[in-house]
């Protein structure tokens, strides 16, 4: 069973998980000077195809909302992230399950962490479930690589059945 899992977003990634070895890519993103950073959808479906990851047998997405402080702007450019990512996962015909933050976070012992220090438990958490590949949460900004791989790897266990 190949399992992707996605934190989707500007500084999000797609991991895909075979029960094994983790493959994870960044969402690419473009320097818009009026409107921000935004995903190169084409970049992210050739990379898509090239990686391989139409072989998901099923894909797990964090289910985005509204939080407290943020823009309506910034709030509209996270949910269109998340509806891409999907249009792409349904085009390859790949099944999607929304899974909420406090769940999957729950489930990889991550709840009760004060926002700053989220990031560093998410990739330490990373790299414990896959230490041969730890390289790739060992920076600040690897936070949605390391969330992405979690997903992917609760993902799989959600789907065997395991309770954890």
């Amino acid at each position: 069973m190949i399992i992707l899992g996605v934190d989707p977003g500007n500084k999000g990634a797609m991991a895909l998980y075979d029960g094994k070895d983790i493959t994870v890519i960044d969402m690419p993103i473009i320097k818009a000077k009026a409107r921000g950073n935004e995903i190169v959808w084409s970049q992210l479906a050739d990379d898509f195809i090239k990686l391989e990851f139409y072989v998901a047998d099923h894909a797990f997405i964090e289910k985005v909302g509204a939080m407290p402080g943020q823009g309506v702007v910034s709030m509209f450019k996270f949910g269109y992230a998340a509806g891409g990512v999907r249009g792409i996962l349904v085009a390859n015909q790949i099944p999607v399950t929304l899974v909420t933050p406090p769940v999957w976070k729950k489930f990889q012992g991550l709840i009760g962490f004060t926002k700053k220090a989220k990031s560093a438990a998410s990739r330490a958490r990373a790299s414990d479930l896959f230490p041969s590949q730890c390289d790739l949460f060992k920076r600040v900004k690897d936070d949605g690589r390391a969330e992405a791989a979690l997903i992917a790897h609760y993902g799989y266990h959600k789907l065997l059945g395991d309770k954890q």
